[in-house]
């Protein structure tokens, strides 16, 4: 082992720790919780063990180093175009991330006694390869958020630069592509380069992955967790954007709140677990009734708030939009909905065509100065009278920062 590593060039090592250390860790947070993390894993190991068998040349079969070396390199870049897809979402063909590796493994082995033709071979392979990520990267910068992302574009931009720089180099004879073999400038370069960018590449994906862990506490922290629409967090917050907001005149905007009607007969009848499906299907539908400036949110149990914004500054066209929106969402909803029913008996599933009906009520409000609790208390009065005159159907007030008036549908 000591003659192994006495063979080893400083900056051989150097690489070959910060490899294996970068592996070991992301493996240790992937541990049976992100799986995809294994993917970096296994390109961080990958890089150690290229620059292992690349250092041990002189002590190993020649055959191990030159194959083995360049392979893991290959399956290396691999590697970390598989996890740039998957961390991403992108959706490309494998067979362009994985067919070149495989034929990487081949050429070095047919050629791995002829070093010009391994240095042609290489050429190809790492430009493909640092095209390909290079080409991922730049995908994300313009698709993602964030500012792991572009850590990871100048670390990766930096690698694949110099890969491509050495290419050029060797197609155009100014080098014979063993540069980084020998103590020397040339090495010195290549490695520090090489180095730095995969750290900096580590630091890139620890900070991708704690943006995305922080999107997801904060989305789960204003979603619903059954219909993934607003909670109520998500309701005080855009009444208090509503009401901060500087408008010259009285822009109109409505609250409607709505409850299902004799939702508890389908929960007693047929169990939570439908009325849980019915609830996801009544927040689809309630989306798709309002413009995407509109809010959805879901107060809990069968209780829905819509907020409508830019009504307009006269309240009579502001009071027949929000009416407008209202008998969309009682059409909407009353239409029969396509349950699945699993009995217990025989576990087996069938459709449940089943109808609902919904009560609304609709306050319609100033956004200047309007008090948030007086908007809701208006509205839950709405919607039971719109209960008590027989449900399906709406009941809209007009609140009055000064005075009251009602107007009744």
């Amino acid at each position: 082992m000591l003659t192994l590593l006495n063979a080893l060039q400083p900056l051989y090592i150097v690489n070959i720790l910060i490899g294996m250390t970068l592996a070991f860790c992301v493996s240790f947070v992937a541990a049976g919780q992100h799986r995809d993390l294994m993917v970096w894993a296994s390109g961080f190991a990958l890089y150690a063990l290229a620059f292992a068998l690349f250092g041990l040349r002189t002590e190993i079969p020649p055959f191990l180093s030159v194959v083995g070396g360049n392979a893991a390199m290959a399956i290396m870049f691999a590697m970390f175009s598989e996890g740039l897809c998957r961390l991403y979402g992108f959706s490309v063909s494998r067979w362009i991330i994985w067919v070149m590796p495989a034929l990487a493994v081949v050429a070095f082995a047919w050629y791995h006694d002829d070093f010009e033709r391994r240095v042609q071979v290489g050429v190809v392979v790492s430009s493909y390869h640092s095209l390909l990520v290079l080409y991922l990267i730049i995908r994300s910068v313009m698709s993602g958020h964030g500012r792991g992302r572009w850590i990871i574009f100048a670390a990766v931009a930096t690698y694949a630069l110099m890969f491509l720089f050495r290419s050029i180099l060797v197609v155009s004879g100014v080098s014979r592509g063993d540069g980084f073999l020998a103590p020397g400038i040339e090495q010195s370069i290549y490695f520090s380069i090489a180095a730095v960018s995969i750290v900096m590449f580590a630091i890139g994906l620890l900070v991708i992955y704690k943006e995305k862990a922080e999107a997801v506490a904060l989305q789960q922290a204003h979603n619903d967790p059954l219909t993934a629409i607003g909670n109520r967090r998500v309701l005080k917050q855009r009444l208090q954007e509503l009401s901060g907001r500087p408008t010259e005149g009285p822009m109109y905007c409505a609250l409607l709140l709505l409850d299902l009607d004799h939702f508890k007969d389908l929960n007693d009848t047929y169990g939570h677990a439908l009325g849980d499906q019915l609830l996801v299907h009544v927040a689809e539908r309630l989306k798709r009734c309002v413009n995407h400036t509109d809010t959805v949110i879901r107060l809990g149990g069968d209780e829905f708030v819509v907020i409508l914004d830019h009504l307009g500054c006269d309240e009579s066209e502001a009071r027949s939009k929000s009416e407008s929106v209202a008998r969309r969402i009682l059409d909407q909803i009353c239409q029969p909905y396509r349950l699945k029913l699993t009995s217990e008996q025989t576990n087996e599933t069938e459709d449940l065509n089943y109808r609902i009906t919904v009560s609304v009520g609709v306050a319609l409000f100033s956004c200047r100065g309007f008090n948030h609790e007086d908007v809701l208390r208006q509205a839950d009065i709405a919607m039971y009278n719109a209960k008590r005159v027989g449900r399906n159907t709406y009941h809209l007030d007009i609140c009055q920062h000064d005075s009251e008036s009602t107007a009744h549908l």
